[in-house]
């Protein structure tokens, strides 16, 4: 058997025409080896150099949307009184919200009906939000509109700086306790303060949406 291998192996490496088209066929192995090589090595070289934005080394991302009401008790003025408000946010890296959120506000103060309505920018900061319980803070800056009796008086800048105790009911629901303080300031009113419109809030929030990723 050996013997028969050896001779066929040797009238084949005799044969010059066997012999070319062995190298031959070798070669155009090699060349699309080769062409294989360098296209790989070019796709690679595409997605190293992808072209890099100011979030991109900042480790800033998009990680969730959400959006709710909000359901608290105002204790100014010795009172208290019911307001709610809505709000919808962006979740940036899983920890941070921001976006938009509103509020109005009826009560009696001095005798004169009182409506206090904003508009807001609403900042939010949680460490571990992925936990099933965990705190959450928020703040909100915005004008502020006041209304006496009806009939438009002023403006004045609102500040809500507020702490909430939040649960993960759901993947898209998540209720929390808040608890915070609102600030008015700059209303200029004669028959209100900005003390008289300031004051503690507590209440609820419902959160709405959806958070991807890591």
């Amino acid at each position: 058997m050996i013997f028969k291998i050896l001779s066929s192996y040797s009238n084949i490496s005799c044969n010059p025409l066997v012999l070319l088209v062995s190298i031959n066929q070798t070669q155009e192995m090699m060349k699309k080896t080769l062409l294989a090589l360098t296209l790989a090595i070019f796709c690679l070289c595409l997605n190293a150099q992808k072209d890099q934005t100011i979030f991109s080394n900042s480790g800033l991302r998009l990680t969730g949307i959400w959006g709710g009401t909000t359901s608290n008790f105002n204790t100014s003025s010795n009172d208290f009184d019911y307001f709610s408000g809505g709000y919808f946010t962006f979740e940036i890296s899983k920890k941070v919200l921001i976006g938009w959120s509103n509020y109005e506000l009826n009560t009696i103060i001095n005798d004169s009906r009182v409506t206090l309505g904003s508009n807001d920018f609403l900042v939010g900061y949680s460490p571990i939000s992925y936990k099933p319980i965990h705190p959450f803070f928020y703040t909100s800056i915005g004008n502020g509109n006041i209304r006496i009796d009806g009939e438009n008086e002023g403006k004045g800048i609102s500040i809500q700086p507020a702490i909430a105790l939040e649960v993960n009911v759901l993947r898209w629901l998540r209720l929390s306790v808040d608890g915070g303080y609102r600030i008015i300031s700059g209303s200029q009113l004669e028959a209100v303060s900005d003390k008289d419109l300031s004051g503690p809030y507590f209440g609820l929030r419902a959160k709405f949406g959806w958070s991807w990723g890591r």
